[in-house]
């Protein structure tokens, strides 16, 4: 069942997810890339053989590796850099070509599972994620009901008929926490099934109305379809919500919420419109543990869609046979028919696809032929570059030796304990009292503004530096289990911090590290061979740059960059209208939501 954290660890670390923009007018369309419309199609960057490489070329290779755009390819260097780049890829397809590697049978296999892939997720996209659409009123609704918060103990099974035989029991008198350690598959059957406080939007959509219907104490919902099987829930205590985040900050979560159940729905309604276009089947009498352990008949089906057959073989060929083994009957069959089910479902999928008419889409045939001359490289490298690369023991040794400080040296750790307060002066106050030995878990509970952190004591996990933002973590790593430091100023408000523990920077043995020492020094390997090649197949050829070319895509490319940043900053002044129409927070003046405090690691997702 999904879980929506309050605000995760946002202001220590520097994460604050963006409020979602506004909606505006749609720009006007660009034109295809590799149309004739396109500009980067008509410049070109460098010859070679007297054949012409364009722009376009080099950005389609460019930004199949790169998940971002052609912003990234800013100046005349990185222009010219691309241009090597489309040239050294060429020189190794057309020795490819002349070694006849292109040729290799499985070679049009691998490329249309590939594209097949590929306009799955365009598929998708304009199936599901383009449909859906979810209203400020139904997000201002959502935010009006966030207010309560439900203590609950749940029991989740697989059936329905043993869901509604222990609420049954539940209901007669039984002891709801012991049913839950005997029979539910959540992880809360390890705590009785207490699921603790949850808020709109941490249950399973079908569990959620039916819970927050419950008013006494002791009422146990009714039996209910959730994602994972069957569920009933008890409340046990129905509170005001305590850990109810700002409206700024709740805002953009709730719309993410009802973005991702929108999404589910509208997922799910089109698993069954393909399922049934496909008539797909599973037969479930032969997906039983003795069946699936013993002798019978191989070529029997086990599931069909689109024309396309399972056979019992074929299942068994995707089971772990040990683990079948091991588990018991009823927990085969449900996992025997999940498999099935997925199966079919993603023979479905592909037979959907296949009939869209997306993969006669030029984006996509692009890429797939992008994606071809990618495998064509790699089997000429495994086949013929690489070939002849060996490793001794002595060799992976000596990388070791060469490299341990850098790559096989542990950083230190420490386990961060941080309060977040709103201003200097209830930060000295924080900084007295603990002093006079009051406890830092305790304290943070009640004073900390980061509720991800406040509900675990202040506990902020292990970090490591460039983990949390700098000022935090020059005081830090200074400090000895048990001392404070603090305040220390942020943008995000003052910090008192403490360290629970401590790691020191560590070396990994060699016994230890010596697996990923070899992959480093295969790679390095790999790479000098791979540049020798590269050296001797330019040497063979004729090759140019045309700075006339280069000179117009820099500018070409400045002006896609520059209308980017236009975008960008009218989305950014759009949010900050929303954000100030939505006023000032109730709990207190939270870092601007949005904002990312001076000195965000960068890495950070």
């Amino acid at each position: 069942m999904t879980r929506l954290p309050a605000v995760p660890l946002a202001l220590l670390l520097g994460l604050c997810a963006c409020a979602a923009p506004a909606e505006r007018a749609a720009p006007a369309p660009e034109p295809e890339p590799g149309s004739a419309a396109d500009p980067a199609t008509h410049i070109v960057l460098a010859w070679l053989d007297d054949q012409p490489l364009t722009l376009r070329d080099a950005l389609d290779t460019f930004l199949t590796s790169h998940a971002s755009h052609g912003g990234l390819v800013r100046g005349e260097p990185a222009v010219r850099e691309l241009a090597g780049r489309i040239i050294e890829r060429r020189l190794f397809l057309a020795e490819a070509h002349a070694l006849g590697v292109d040729q290799d049978p499985d070679l049009p296999r691998i490329v249309d599972d590939y594209h097949v892939e590929l306009t799955e997720m365009a598929f998708w996209k304009q199936e599901v994620a383009d449909k859906v659409q979810v209203s400020d009123a139904e997000v201002e609704a959502f935010w009006d009901k966030t207010d309560v918060a439900l203590d609950l103990t749940l029991v989740l099974v697989p059936e329905r008929a043993l869901a509604e035989e222990l609420r049954a029991r539940a209901e007669a008198g039984a002891d709801l926490g012991a049913l839950a350690r005997e029979h539910s598959t959540h992880p809360t059957r390890d705590f009785d099934g207490q699921l603790g406080f949850v808020r709109r939007g941490e249950l399973d959509r079908g569990l959620e109305g039916p819970a927050f219907e419950l008013q006494q104490p002791g009422a146990l919902t009714p039996v209910v379809a959730v994602r994972d099987g069957f569920a009933f829930a008890r409340l046990d205590r129905r509170t005001v919500n305590p850990e109810r985040p700002p409206r700024e900050m709740a805002i953009p979560q709730i719309r993410n919420v009802l973005e991702a159940r929108a999404e589910d729905e509208l997922r799910t309604a089109v698993e069954e419109r393909v399922r049934a276009e496909a008539g797909a089947e599973v037969d479930a009498t032969r997906l039983d543990k003795a069946t699936l352990l013993g002798e019978g008949d191989g070529e029997a089906v086990v599931a069909r869609a689109a024309g396309e057959v399972l056979t019992l073989q074929g299942f068994r060929d995707l089971l772990q046979l040990d683990a079948v083994r091991a588990a018991d009957e009823a927990t085969v069959a449900q996992a025997a028919r999940d498999l099935a089910a997925d199966w079919a479902l993603r023979a479905s999928v592909k037979h959907a696809v296949r009939r869209s008419g997306l993969m006669q889409r030029p984006d996509l045939a692009r890429k797939a032929g992008v994606f071809r001359d990618d495998a064509v490289i790699k089997m000429l490298c495994d086949r013929y570059i690489y070939a002849g690369i060996e490793l001794d023991d002595a060799d992976v040794r000596a990388w070791y030796d060469g490299h341990v400080a850098t790559e096989f040296t542990r950083p230190p750790e420490v386990l961060l304990g941080c309060i977040l307060l709103a201003g200097d002066e209830e930060a000295q106050a924080a900084l007295q009292r603990l002093r006079e030995g009051e406890d830092f878990a305790a304290l943070a509970r009640e004073l900390s503004r980061d509720p991800s952190t406040a509900r675990n004591g202040g506990r902020a996990g292990w970090v490591r530096p460039g983990s949390v933002l700098p000022e935090v973590e020059a005081s830090a790593f200074a400090l000895q289990p048990g001392e404070l430091a603090g305040p220390i100023a942020t943008e995000s408000g003052p910090f008192v911090v403490t360290v629970f523990e401590r790691r020191e920077s560590q070396v990994v043995p060699f016994e230890v590290a010596r697996d990923a020492a070899r992959r480093q020094l295969a790679k390095a390997r790999q790479k000098e061979a791979y540049a020798t090649w590269a050296l001797r197949l330019k040497e063979r050829a004729v090759t140019s740059l045309d700075a006339d070319g280069v000179q117009r895509a820099v500018a070409w490319l400045d002006e896609q960059a520059a209308q980017e940043q236009v975008a960008e900053d009218a989305a950014r002044a759009e949010r900050a209208a929303a954000a100030e129409e939505a006023g000032p927070s109730p709990h207190g003046a939270a870092a601007p939501h949005g904002a990312q405090p001076p000195g965000h690691p960068g890495g950070a997702p």
